[in-house]
């Protein structure tokens, strides 16, 4: 995490440990979510606590799907390779614009991502050089909390890597 303010901690924890743990969370990453994070996600919807979900390979789409309204993911039992896009008119927030093609293709399962609320794309989908169009990162305001989703866990590993090779330079 790059910040001006230091007062920032990071904790890793299971759903079970998030829920025992008397601390007050600004902001929860949900890793790979499966039906162990019913409560959790309860829990940071009745708290108003900002999210990021970091989908992939372990998630459970049938239990994300039903647990939030946000989003749904076509189920599919197929797979899909793609490049990540940055969209250039996302103004949610000011970012830097990422470029995705030195990195080898990410993996999802096939179908579409139906974004059920007023959202702003991070990152689409690029498919045999051909942008599609379909989401991958998405920004999600709320009234009470705001949720990031980033539908693909290669996404962070390439973030990582980018970053380490910034600091690098």
């Amino acid at each position: 995490m790059v910040s001006n303010q230091k007062n920032y901690s990071i904790q890793r924890l299971t759903p079970e440990e998030f829920l025992k743990s008397s601390k007050d969370f600004a902001f929860v990453v949900l890793y790979q979510p499966n039906p162990s994070f019913a409560d959790a996600y309860n829990f940071v919807k009745e708290n108003n606590i900002n999210t990021f979900t970091v989908a992939g390979p372990e998630t459970d789409w049938a239990f994300l799907n039903r647990i939030q309204q946000r989003y749904a993911q076509e189920i599919s039992q197929y797979k899909e390779a793609y490049q990540a896009v940055f969209n250039t008119n996302f103004d949610a927030f000011a970012l830097d614009p990422l470029d995705f093609e030195d990195f080898p293709p990410l993996q999802s399962d096939f179908g579409s991502v139906a974004i059920r609320m007023p959202h702003q794309v991070l990152l689409y989908k690029s498919v045999g050089g051909l942008e599609t169009k379909k989401p991958t990162a998405v920004y999600i305001p709320g009234r009470k909390y705001t949720s990031c989703s980033c539908v693909r866990v290669g996404l962070m590993e390439v973030a990582l890597e980018s970053l380490s090779v910034i600091q690098q330079i």
